[in-house]
């Protein structure tokens, strides 16, 4: 059981939701504070009941330590605290000496531990929602860059299977005519961001979504701008490594997204996606030898 502490400590202040909003913190708040942040991979595997049992503070309390940060609840908490600490979490950095074994080892344990930690924050309910979003839609779009981009390429050629219409778009000058379009048709658009940031992103988003079209967003933060005019976020954490410049791991974990988005629509639309299936493979069968 934690011990009481008027003092919020320095792993606390460096995270940056409990910084901001530590002027309004009780004494308990900073034992909640506090504990969270020297047990970081722990609280994001534990219920409320568990931080409860092991802070000595009640549940309502914690409940209310949430909200006092602008949050849903303890879920959100850890969807949050995962998003700003996860440069420190069960990372395995590459070394320039290391040989391909260890390379391999070092690569597919962040792959493993990203999973693992998506397992636990990700808002399931949200991907329910997100997935009827896309199986009632006539026109799934993505929007992204750079790496995000690969996942929204992922996203164009997969479920076009469902017979939707689906298009993916880097320009931002398309971006910004197709958002303008939206009142036109039944329209979700899949928004790729690691920032949740992105300056030609917000947008075209903002007028897409004033335009009728229910957005989606796949990022690593919650509290973003994109986030804000998401209509569903949907979190992945990937600790990342910094030898690298791309996102390496949180590109795997938005791929797993997708799939798992994907899975849930093939279930929901199952006896037309079913017949599409067959149709796609008459049609390629001519062009494999």
């Amino acid at each position: 059981m934690a011990i009481a502490n008027d003092k919020l400590d320095a792993k606390a202040q460096s995270i940056p939701l409990f910084a901001e909003f530590s002027s309004k913190f009780t004494k308990s708040d900073t034992v909640i504070a506090n504990y969270i942040a020297e047990h970081v991979k722990k609280v994001l595997q534990m219920t409320i009941s568990d931080l409860s049992l092991n802070t000595g503070i009640s549940e309502i309390t914690i409940s209310r330590f949430c909200k006092k940060l602008d949050l849903s609840g303890f879920q959100d908490l850890k969807v949050n605290l995962a998003s700003s600490t996860v440069q420190t979490v069960d990372e395995v950095e590459l070394d320039m000496g290391d040989d391909t074994p260890t390379l391999a080892s070092k690569i597919f344990h962040n792959i493993q531990t990203g999973l693992s930690m998506t397992d636990q924050v990700l808002d399931y309910q949200a991907v329910d929602r997100a997935a009827n979003l896309i199986a009632n839609c006539n026109r799934l779009i993505s929007f992204g860059y750079g790496t995000s981009g690969t996942i929204c390429r992922d996203i164009g050629i997969r479920f076009v299977r469902f017979g939707i219409c689906t298009e993916v778009v880097h320009d931002p000058h398309q971006q910004a005519t197709i958002a303008d379009m939206c009142e036109l048709y039944n329209t979700v658009i899949m928004v790729v961001s690691l920032s949740g940031s992105s300056v030609n992103l917000i947008e075209p988003v903002k007028s897409a979504k004033q335009n009728g079209a229910k957005i989606i967003l796949i990022t690593s933060h919650k509290r973003s701008p994109l986030a804000s005019l998401a209509d569903e976020v949907l979190v992945g954490i990937g600790p990342e490594i910094r030898l690298l410049a791309e996102s390496t791991v949180t590109r795997f974990v938005y791929l797993a997204i997708v799939d798992l988005l994907f899975s849930k629509v093939a279930i929901i639309k199952n006896e037309s996606y079913h017949q599409h299936i067959i149709n796609m493979r008459h049609s390629l069968a001519p062009l494999k030898s």
